[in-house]
């Protein structure tokens, strides 16, 4: 079966992502006999609480790295909060009923084949009748709620769906899975008087410029690295657009992390600034791990659009992408 275009483009990014992207395992955590580790997770809907199941954390079989699975049934109950009626068969995940005047993205795949989905995996219907848009990792393992066995499906997986076919909000943090619901859109849009205080305030957001060492990050792309004093800085430009990496000097896995990020952008198109854009991603912890919040805002004459997102710079990218 094939995956729709924007899956297969998140299954590229996934290999980037899926390490990363999973924050640190909560202390609550505890590893279960079949070698998965178990923490809890927050499910909120439009700012609210829905309900509070454990996730687990476990090999994606397709990126070989860990991620994070949640629950479909609590995803189901969301959904259901939202508007949206599903079935699920232990195999098949089918959504049969949508909220009454909803505006759907890119609904459904006219590239899918009806497959039985292959062992270890599922798949989803968009509409109802139609055949599988898309297949997915699963995995079964004891609900600590009902100490029954359910089935797990893989966060980043399900929130491409909602992201791009559904026009919902989803992110995840490592406990708290924030999912919002249509007209949903994370960019700040500020107006200004003219286009140069929209451009000081792009300005004002990047700071200095930056010389240094110059470092490779590939397909062409030559960044400066400068440190001192403890902190330290990436800097290059693709275009219209600065974009920084800033971190502290005792964190791991930076230069990946901006080479990640030039390898995103390669095969995915952010909106041209007029006349100014900047990334800035700001390490948020001073031990060896590597976590980020990434600002990343861009020029429209006289207005600024804005997005701040904490966790893999890579997703925040996706993010303005995907809204694009």
């Amino acid at each position: 079966m094939k995956l729709n275009k924007f899956v297969v483009s998140g299954l590229a990014l996934a290999c980037v992502t899926m390490a990363s992207g999973v924050a640190a395992v909560p202390a609550m955590a505890a590893t279960q006999s079949g070698g998965y580790t178990m923490a809890a997770t927050h499910i909120n809907l439009d700012g609210q609480n829905v309900s509070n199941p454990e996730h687990v954390i476990a090999k994606d079989p397709w990126s070989g790295s860990n991620t994070t699975w949640i629950p479909i049934y609590y995803l189901q109950q969301a959904l259901k909060r939202v508007g949206f009626q599903t079935t699920w068969n232990g195999t098949d995940l089918v959504f049969t009923k949508y909220p009454t005047n909803w505006k759907f993205g890119a609904l459904g795949n006219q590239e899918a084949n009806p497959v039985v989905a292959p062992t270890g995996q599922m798949q989803i219907s968009l509409v109802e009748g139609a055949p599988p848009s898309m297949n997915f990792p699963r995995l079964v393992a004891m609900d600590p709620a009902s100490g029954a066995n359910t089935t797990y499906v893989p966060i980043y997986y399900i929130d491409s769906v909602l992201r791009h076919d559904f026009s919902m909000g989803a992110t995840w943090d490592g406990i708290n899975w924030d999912l919002t619901g249509q007209g949903y859109n994370p960019i700040s849009t500020t107006s200004y008087a003219t286009s140069t205080e929209a451009a000081n305030q792009i300005a004002s957001i990047q700071g200095g410029s930056l010389s240094g060492a110059p470092v490779n990050l590939g397909y062409g792309i030559t960044a400066m690295e400068s440190a001192g004093m403890g902190h330290a800085r990436y800097e290059w430009q693709e275009g219209n657009w600065v974009i920084e990496v800033r971190y502290y000097t005792m964190n791991t896995g930076v230069k990946q992390v901006a080479e990640d990020m030039v390898s995103y952008l390669h095969t995915h198109m952010l909106p041209a600034p007029n006349n100014h854009g900047v990334i800035i991603v700001n390490s948020t912890d001073t031990s060896t791990a590597f976590n980020s919040k990434t600002i990343i805002a861009w020029q429209e004459g006289t207005k600024v659009n804005e997005l701040q997102q904490s966790g893999n710079p890579v997703q925040a990218l996706a993010t303005v992408v995907n809204q694009n």
